[in-house]
């Protein structure tokens, strides 16, 4: 071998050590309106899970529209957890807010329901992005055709994931879009906006197919009972 090879060689092995192994987890967003929020859960009353520790969670939420009054994860990856109240819009300034969370302590959606029963059974590390908003309908907050306030969760929905994605990649995580947990379907529940629901959940889960580039993504619809 060439002497002068020798010292780059060694070089180049300690810093290919030094490198994150390359880890590749399953993504799934959770969306939708107050019960994806989970606006009245009590975290106070939630049970210790260990696997939480082992879930890569993301969130953004609150009232809409998406602004800096949700609260959020800082724009970067944590564990799965409650979320705080953080600092929610003066309820009396402005119409659809709610407090972000109905309780002081904050609150948390089905994230954390969906995120340990499939941990629990598949026993593979998850990563879960997290966009829901009180009070939202489909024509006025989740419409991709809308450039205005009419798609401004979706628009937040999909900034989020990517920015996710991208934090993730530099972590040296790749991460795999496998579902949408969607939950919401109260403010469409009126004889104007039902008769469309159909067409306009179908025109979104199409639109963020192909935004995310998921053409595979999983929808499943939850159904408040």
């Amino acid at each position: 071998m060439n002497r002068t090879l020798l010292p780059l060689l060694c070089a180049l092995a300690l810093y290919s050590s030094a490198l994150p192994a390359a880890e590749t987890r399953d993504l799934l967003l959770i969306a939708g309106q107050s019960n994806a929020v989970g606006y009245n859960a009590k975290p106070s009353e939630l049970p210790a899970d260990e696997a939480d520790k082992r879930i890569l969670f993301w969130w953004r939420t609150g009232d809409p529209p998406p602004d800096e009054f949700d609260t959020t994860s800082g724009g970067k990856w944590t564990h799965l957890q409650p979320q705080p109240k953080g600092h929610p819009m003066d309820r009396s300034k402005a119409p659809r807010q709610y407090g972000n969370f109905a309780e002081a302590e904050g609150g948390f959606g089905p994230e954390i329901g969906f995120a340990r029963a499939l941990f629990a059974q598949e026993k593979k590390p998850l990563a879960i992005v997290k966009g829901a908003w009180s009070g939202t309908g489909m024509a006025q907050d989740w419409n991709p055709a809308d450039p205005g306030t009419g798609g401004s969760c979706y628009r937040a929905l999909v900034a989020e994931t990517k920015a996710a994605v991208a934090a993730a990649k530099a972590q040296g995580i790749t991460l795999r879009i496998r579902a949408l947990a969607w939950v919401q379907g109260e403010s469409d529940a009126n004889a104007n906006a039902a008769p469309r629901y159909t067409q306009a959940l179908g025109d979104m889960i199409a639109a963020l197919r192909k935004d995310l580039g998921a053409p595979q993504l999983i929808a499943l619809i939850a159904v408040n009972t």
